[in-house]
Protein backbone atom coordinates (compact mmCIF):
# COMPACT_ATOMS: atom_id res chain seq x y z
CA UNK A 1 0.00 0.00 0.00
CA UNK A 2 2.79 2.63 0.47
CA UNK A 3 4.22 1.97 -2.71
CA UNK A 4 1.06 2.24 -4.14
CA UNK A 5 0.41 5.66 -2.20
CA UNK A 6 3.85 7.09 -3.58
CA UNK A 7 3.11 6.51 -7.12
CA UNK A 8 -0.61 8.36 -6.57
CA UNK A 9 -0.54 10.53 -4.35
CA UNK A 10 -4.51 11.08 -4.34
CA UNK A 11 -6.18 8.01 -5.39
CA UNK A 12 -9.18 8.96 -3.22
CA UNK A 13 -9.97 12.01 -4.67
CA UNK A 14 -10.26 10.58 -8.31
CA UNK A 15 -12.28 7.96 -7.59
CA UNK A 16 -14.72 10.95 -6.55
CA UNK A 17 -13.78 13.14 -9.31
CA UNK A 18 -14.91 9.94 -11.31
CA UNK A 19 -18.14 9.43 -9.16
CA UNK A 20 -19.31 12.84 -9.70
CA UNK A 21 -19.23 12.70 -13.37
CA UNK A 22 -21.24 9.30 -13.78
CA UNK A 23 -23.57 11.02 -11.01
CA UNK A 24 -23.98 14.19 -13.48
CA UNK A 25 -24.17 12.01 -16.37
CA UNK A 26 -27.01 9.94 -14.90
CA UNK A 27 -28.72 13.26 -14.25
CA UNK A 28 -28.56 14.40 -17.57
CA UNK A 29 -29.85 11.11 -18.98
CA UNK A 30 -33.21 11.67 -16.91
CA UNK A 31 -33.83 14.72 -17.74
CA UNK A 32 -33.40 13.74 -21.45
CA UNK A 33 -35.94 11.04 -20.93
CA UNK A 34 -38.08 13.23 -18.89
CA UNK A 35 -38.51 15.25 -22.91
CA UNK A 36 -36.32 17.86 -21.27
CA UNK A 37 -33.65 18.20 -24.02
CA UNK A 38 -33.67 21.34 -24.73
CA UNK A 39 -33.21 22.43 -21.57
CA UNK A 40 -29.97 19.86 -21.24
CA UNK A 41 -28.42 21.34 -24.73
CA UNK A 42 -29.00 24.71 -22.92
CA UNK A 43 -27.37 23.88 -20.21
CA UNK A 44 -24.65 22.20 -21.80
CA UNK A 45 -24.30 25.49 -23.97
CA UNK A 46 -24.11 27.47 -20.82
CA UNK A 47 -21.67 25.31 -19.01
CA UNK A 48 -18.92 25.47 -22.37
CA UNK A 49 -19.58 29.38 -21.78
CA UNK A 50 -18.45 29.58 -18.53
CA UNK A 51 -15.83 27.23 -18.94
CA UNK A 52 -14.39 29.22 -22.18
CA UNK A 53 -14.91 32.16 -19.87
CA UNK A 54 -13.00 31.53 -17.09
CA UNK A 55 -10.02 30.01 -19.23
CA UNK A 56 -10.08 33.47 -20.83
CA UNK A 57 -10.49 34.85 -17.78
CA UNK A 58 -7.32 33.04 -16.70
CA UNK A 59 -5.37 33.56 -20.05
CA UNK A 60 -5.77 37.37 -19.51
CA UNK A 61 -4.56 37.08 -15.56
CA UNK A 62 -1.31 35.43 -16.73
CA UNK A 63 -0.70 37.39 -19.39
CA UNK A 64 -1.31 40.57 -17.26
CA UNK A 65 1.32 39.55 -14.95
CA UNK A 66 3.98 38.80 -17.20
CA UNK A 67 3.51 41.84 -18.56
CA UNK A 68 4.23 43.32 -15.23
CA UNK A 69 7.12 41.65 -14.38
CA UNK A 70 8.33 42.57 -18.02
CA UNK A 71 8.17 45.84 -18.14
CA UNK A 72 7.61 47.24 -14.68
CA UNK A 73 10.99 46.46 -13.58
CA UNK A 74 12.45 48.31 -16.59
CA UNK A 75 11.19 51.67 -15.54
CA UNK A 76 13.08 51.83 -11.79
CA UNK A 77 16.23 50.68 -13.84
CA UNK A 78 15.89 52.95 -16.02
CA UNK A 79 15.86 55.78 -13.91
CA UNK A 80 17.98 54.54 -11.40
CA UNK A 81 21.20 55.50 -14.56
CA UNK A 82 21.73 59.25 -15.21
CA UNK A 83 23.76 58.24 -18.37
CA UNK A 84 21.01 56.55 -19.60
CA UNK A 85 18.44 59.26 -19.00
CA UNK A 86 20.12 61.96 -20.58
CA UNK A 87 21.39 60.08 -23.14
CA UNK A 88 17.70 59.34 -23.98
CA UNK A 89 16.43 62.94 -23.54
CA UNK A 90 18.74 64.55 -25.73
CA UNK A 91 18.16 62.26 -28.37
CA UNK A 92 14.61 63.21 -27.73
CA UNK A 93 15.36 66.59 -28.09
CA UNK A 94 17.80 66.61 -31.27
CA UNK A 95 15.07 64.87 -32.67
CA UNK A 96 12.35 67.36 -31.47
CA UNK A 97 14.57 70.03 -33.13
CA UNK A 98 15.32 68.62 -36.89
CA UNK A 99 11.35 68.22 -36.72
CA UNK A 100 11.22 71.85 -36.22
CA UNK A 101 13.92 72.40 -39.13
CA UNK A 102 11.40 70.39 -41.08
CA UNK A 103 8.66 72.88 -40.63
CA UNK A 104 10.60 75.88 -41.84
CA UNK A 105 10.02 76.64 -45.28
CA UNK A 106 12.90 76.43 -47.86
CA UNK A 107 13.74 78.27 -50.90
CA UNK A 108 15.67 75.31 -52.48
CA UNK A 109 13.29 73.08 -54.18
CA UNK A 110 16.62 70.18 -54.36
CA UNK A 111 16.23 69.13 -50.80
CA UNK A 112 16.37 65.37 -50.34
CA UNK A 113 15.92 62.97 -48.11
CA UNK A 114 19.45 62.07 -47.80
CA UNK A 115 20.37 65.61 -47.18
CA UNK A 116 17.23 65.90 -44.43
CA UNK A 117 18.97 62.53 -42.64
CA UNK A 118 22.16 63.99 -42.36
CA UNK A 119 21.33 66.78 -41.09
CA UNK A 120 19.56 64.51 -38.48
CA UNK A 121 22.53 63.04 -37.87
CA UNK A 122 24.44 66.24 -37.79
CA UNK A 123 22.44 67.77 -34.46
CA UNK A 124 22.08 64.00 -32.66
CA UNK A 125 25.80 63.59 -33.31
CA UNK A 126 26.59 67.20 -32.27
CA UNK A 127 24.71 67.04 -29.24
CA UNK A 128 25.71 63.71 -27.67
CA UNK A 129 29.36 64.18 -29.07
CA UNK A 130 29.32 66.79 -26.39
CA UNK A 131 27.44 64.97 -24.33
CA UNK A 132 30.29 62.76 -23.98
CA UNK A 133 33.22 65.11 -23.88
CA UNK A 134 31.53 66.47 -21.17
CA UNK A 135 31.40 62.80 -19.51
CA UNK A 136 34.72 62.06 -20.30
CA UNK A 137 35.95 65.27 -18.49
CA UNK A 138 34.09 64.55 -15.32
CA UNK A 139 35.70 61.50 -14.77
CA UNK A 140 38.83 62.43 -15.50
CA UNK A 141 38.77 65.35 -13.43
CA UNK A 142 37.94 63.42 -10.42
CA UNK A 143 41.42 63.29 -9.48
CA UNK A 144 42.11 66.93 -9.40
CA UNK A 145 42.05 69.14 -6.79
CA UNK A 146 40.04 71.73 -6.34
CA UNK A 147 42.54 74.80 -7.89
CA UNK A 148 43.33 72.14 -10.64
CA UNK A 149 40.37 71.75 -11.62
CA UNK A 150 39.08 75.17 -11.91
CA UNK A 151 42.31 76.08 -13.89
CA UNK A 152 41.71 73.12 -16.52
CA UNK A 153 38.29 74.35 -17.07
CA UNK A 154 39.24 78.00 -17.62
CA UNK A 155 41.83 77.06 -20.08
CA UNK A 156 39.71 74.28 -21.99
CA UNK A 157 37.00 77.37 -21.63
CA UNK A 158 39.66 79.93 -23.57
CA UNK A 159 40.97 77.08 -26.08
CA UNK A 160 37.29 76.26 -27.53
CA UNK A 161 36.28 79.80 -27.47
CA UNK A 162 34.27 79.50 -24.39
CA UNK A 163 31.98 76.54 -25.93
CA UNK A 164 32.96 74.03 -23.19
CA UNK A 165 32.31 76.97 -20.71
CA UNK A 166 28.83 77.83 -21.95
CA UNK A 167 27.94 74.03 -23.06
CA UNK A 168 28.68 72.33 -19.68
CA UNK A 169 27.01 74.77 -18.02
CA UNK A 170 24.05 74.23 -19.39
CA UNK A 171 24.38 70.44 -19.30
CA UNK A 172 25.18 70.70 -15.63
CA UNK A 173 21.69 72.63 -15.57
CA UNK A 174 19.92 69.76 -17.29
CA UNK A 175 21.54 67.43 -15.15
CA UNK A 176 20.36 69.27 -11.88
CA UNK A 177 16.30 69.38 -13.62
CA UNK A 178 16.72 65.54 -14.43
CA UNK A 179 17.51 64.54 -10.95
CA UNK A 180 15.11 66.12 -9.51
CA UNK A 181 12.51 64.74 -11.40
CA UNK A 182 13.51 61.61 -12.47
CA UNK A 183 16.66 60.54 -11.07
CA UNK A 184 16.05 57.90 -8.46
CA UNK A 185 19.62 56.07 -7.92
CA UNK A 186 21.86 55.42 -5.05
CA UNK A 187 24.73 57.41 -6.31
CA UNK A 188 25.30 60.65 -6.33
CA UNK A 189 24.86 63.08 -9.09
CA UNK A 190 28.11 64.98 -10.19
CA UNK A 191 28.56 68.16 -11.99
CA UNK A 192 31.22 69.62 -14.47
CA UNK A 193 31.69 72.50 -12.26
CA UNK A 194 31.25 71.43 -8.74
CA UNK A 195 34.58 69.71 -7.70
CA UNK A 196 32.47 68.73 -4.66
CA UNK A 197 29.91 66.14 -6.45
CA UNK A 198 32.72 65.00 -8.36
CA UNK A 199 34.53 64.11 -4.86
CA UNK A 200 31.14 62.69 -3.48
CA UNK A 201 30.50 60.43 -6.28
CA UNK A 202 34.77 59.08 -6.31
CA UNK A 203 34.43 58.67 -2.21
CA UNK A 204 30.80 56.49 -3.05
CA UNK A 205 32.59 54.62 -5.61
CA UNK A 206 35.40 53.43 -3.25
CA UNK A 207 33.14 52.27 -0.33
CA UNK A 208 30.98 50.41 -2.74
CA UNK A 209 34.11 48.35 -3.94
CA UNK A 210 35.25 48.56 -0.55
CA UNK A 211 32.29 46.86 0.85
CA UNK A 212 31.95 44.27 -2.20
CA UNK A 213 35.55 43.01 -1.48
Amino acid sequence: MDEVGAHQPFPNKRKDQEHAALVFLFFLESLQHCGLQDYVNKFIIDARSVQTYAVYSHFNIQRNRIMENTFQPSLPSFRSKMAAIEAMELSTIGFIVWGLMLLVPDSTADTTLGFLIGVLFLIEGFLLGSWVIYLAYIRVSRIFPSRMDIRLRIFLAAVTTTYTLWAWILLDINRLILAKLLYRGEAPVEYAWSWRSKQRRKNWEQMRKAGQS
